[in-house]
């Protein structure tokens, strides 16, 4: 059967085209380095200078998970990303904990939008308000409004429409993340002084279980953000040749990555030592070093053009995630009426209420966690775990059920790669979930996360009665073949 062609599968539910080529999914993911940007303030606070190095650890990890996860994008090529895998794989196991994993990935990528509403309020006040950090609250909803109509009408004409934008705020963005921290270096803002200086917070004891723990937490809070290049896998249904496209779209990412988070990071410490911990640079450390490098005039634009590089991050996490709420949908895990596609093929309905789900909590941020991005942060990574253990766990899982010299797997880790798999599956899913609680549990915003991922029990259910009442059995949901 012609895929470009079909637009429905056997159980009524829509499928996705492959339109898209491996920098499509690039484009995408090139706004993952913006990412950076909520933990910059934090982390310098929990471990100092030393923070640099966690970056650099981070995205290592992101490459040993990838390389698990291109293997599944490519044997499973008509499940969307690792989300689609991991229900693949889980489904004849365990209905409920496939939809769990995907259900966190979901919950893991649409609180950016809120994230960054927070995080553009705060560098508009710092630029047109000095001083008056009382205002970022307000300014952020006005932020989040104003992406709403730029993210729902790119999210309404389909990823192909959507890389193409990303790739044209990618020059307006991107270059600004990277412009305004290779200035510190360039014009002498940049001291080696203050890093080596303040390697690590005083009193700090590695042979400390307190030590271990902060650690671990940061590693996982860090994840959330350095691994998030495997976005470029989520379009996996969507890929013309899934078995070429993957691995190339996540290599290029993850580079890109390897590069950006610690060289940022280092801008920022560098530049402004100790005094990153203060109010005004906590959260927008990037707009004092704008400020000093370019005037108050071009210090203005680079914060503008810092803004565009909010929305698109925010674009990306939009289409990442409507996208796992329509393979919930489609497989019966939340209700069935969001896997419906409009006339772009674009799962619009799940991108609408993505954006309210964020709009909630922007207002529970503002209201409880003191307008600080680390906050829906930390409760966004609880998903983020959950979903890396459970589809690392099915990477292990997937070469027993197809075997790994089989034709289907098109691409291929090596064999003892189920081990590494393995090995971060249970990292995620225990010790990872234990220092991200030890980290933040003070702000609440753990507890957050796991009410959310509680939420999914009943819509699980939910999806389940329209399941059964639509005569659809579980044998009826497996991949469209071409």
């Amino acid at each position: 059967m012609d895929q470009e062609k079909q637009s429905q599968s056997s159980c009524g539910v829509d499928i996705l085209q492959r339109r898209i080529r491996w920098y499509h999914g690039l484009f995408i993911a090139m706004a993952v380095p913006v990412l950076v940007l909520p933990s910059i303030g934090y982390f310098a606070l929990m471990i100092a200078a030393f923070s640099i190095v966690l970056w650099i650890l981070n995205v290592i990890e992101g490459f040993f998970q990838c390389t698990g996860y291109a293997e599944l994008a490519a044997t499973y090529p008509y499940a969307p990303g690792i989300p689609g895998a991991n229900q693949e794989v889980w489904k004849k196991r365990s209905h409920f904990i496939g939809g769990f994993g995907a259900w966190g990935y979901w919950f893991a990528w649409n609180p950016v939008i809120s994230i960054n509403a927070l995080l553009g309020g705060w560098y508009l006040q710092s630029i047109l308000f000095p001083g008056q950090t009382d205002l970022a609250p307000i300014l952020s909803i006005a932020f989040f409004i104003f992406m709403g109509f730029i993210l729902l009408a790119t999210s309404y004409f389909g990823v192909v429409a959507g890389s193409y934008t990303q790739l044209a705020i990618v020059i307006l963005s991107l270059g600004p993340l990277l412009g305004i921290s290779a200035s510190a270096y360039i014009t002498g803002q940049f001291r080696l002084e203050n890093i080596t200086n303040w390697w690590l917070p005083e009193g700090w004891n590695w042979f400390s279980l307190e030590a271990w723990l902060i650690f671990l937490g940061l590693m996982a809070l860090a994840e959330w953000s350095s691994c998030a290049w495997e976005c470029a896998a989520t379009y996996s249904a969507e890929y013309k040749d899934p078995k070429r496209d993957v691995p190339l779209a996540l290599m290029a990412a993850g580079g890109l990555c390897l590069f950006t988070y610690p060289f940022v990071q280092a801008a920022c410490i560098g530049s402004l030592g100790a005094d990153i911990l203060s109010e005004e640079n906590y959260v927008n450390p990037l707009t004092p070093i704008a400020i000093h490098s370019f005037g108050q005039i071009g210090g203005l634009i680079s914060i503008v053009m810092m803004l565009s590089a909010l929305i698109l991050i925010s674009n990306t996490a939009l289409l990442g995630s409507s996208r796992a709420l329509y393979s919930l949908a489609r497989n019966y895990q939340v209700p069935v009426q969001l896997s419906k596609l409009n006339k772009h093929n674009s799962p619009f309905r799940s991108a609408v209420v993505t954006y309210l789900f964020n709009f909630t909590l922007l207002l529970v941020g503002i209201s409880y966690g003191g307008a600080l991005p680390i906050w829906i942060l930390s409760a966004s990574a609880v998903g983020y775990l959950f979903i890396n253990g459970l589809v690392n766990i099915a990477f292990v899982l997937s070469r027993k059920d197809i075997p790994y010299d089989d034709p289907r797997r098109t691409w291929k880790a090596p064999r003892f790669w189920v081990y590494i798999a393995a090995f971060w599956g249970i990292v995620n899913l225990t010790v990872y979930q234990v220092g991200l609680a030890y980290v933040m549990g003070e702000a609440l915003g753990v507890v957050l996360g796991y009410l959310v991922m509680l939420l999914f029990i009943g819509l699980y259910y939910w999806g389940r009665h329209q399941m059964k009442k639509s005569g659809v059995k579980l044998d009826d949901l497996k991949p469209i073949e071409m």
